[in-house]
């Protein structure tokens, strides 16, 4: 993903100086950057919205359509512009923090937001730079219909023990 966001935050031209902040006691230089429409691969793939059709594979369930409405659930994927920050050690050039936000409108997924952390690691004998830490925070709503309730959902992982990568 680091990679992908680099190539396409400079390819946009929307790569610049934001702050200085403190991160893990150090000061670390903060860039933003946005990615539109044109340059994006950034893919929204979540799951579990609701579905209403007579065909295919369906189970029958409580529906705010109507008594004998078939209830299916589908997948949501579209690919959207996006922005955020690149958090870098201005003493080594690493990236120590990537922060991206997905820029939506009107879509079923309200917020998509990730911060991947990355830290030094030891791989087969040799000093790498991996993600360490991710999150990442969405706020959905799984239904078009009149009154359908939003959730959020938040996703950590947690990578810092890398033993047995090659």
């Amino acid at each position: 993903m680091l990679t992908t966001v680099l190539q396409e935050a400079q390819a946009s031209g929307k790569l610049s100086w934001l702050r200085w902040e403190t991160v893990k006691g150090k000061p670390i230089a903060v860039f933003s950057f946005a990615v539109d429409k044109k340059r994006t691969h950034y893919l929204i793939n979540d799951c579990c919205f609701l579905d209403v059709d007579q065909n295919g594979d369906q189970f029958r369930e409580y529906s705010p359509v109507g008594k004998d409405s078939y209830v299916a659930w589908k997948d949501y994927k579209t690919i959207v512009p996006y922005h955020g920050e690149l958090f870098v050690d201005p003493e080594t050039g690493t990236i120590v923090r990537l922060v991206t936000q997905a820029d939506l409108k009107g879509s079923k997924v309200h917020q998509e937001d990730t911060r991947i952390d990355y830290g030094p690691v030891t791989v087969s004998g040799k000093p790498l730079i991996v993600p360490v830490e991710s999150y990442v925070n969405t706020e959905v709503v799984a239904s078009d219909a009149p009154g359908a309730g939003k959730y959020i959902v938040r996703r950590t992982m947690f990578a810092a023990d890398y033993r047995g990568y090659q």
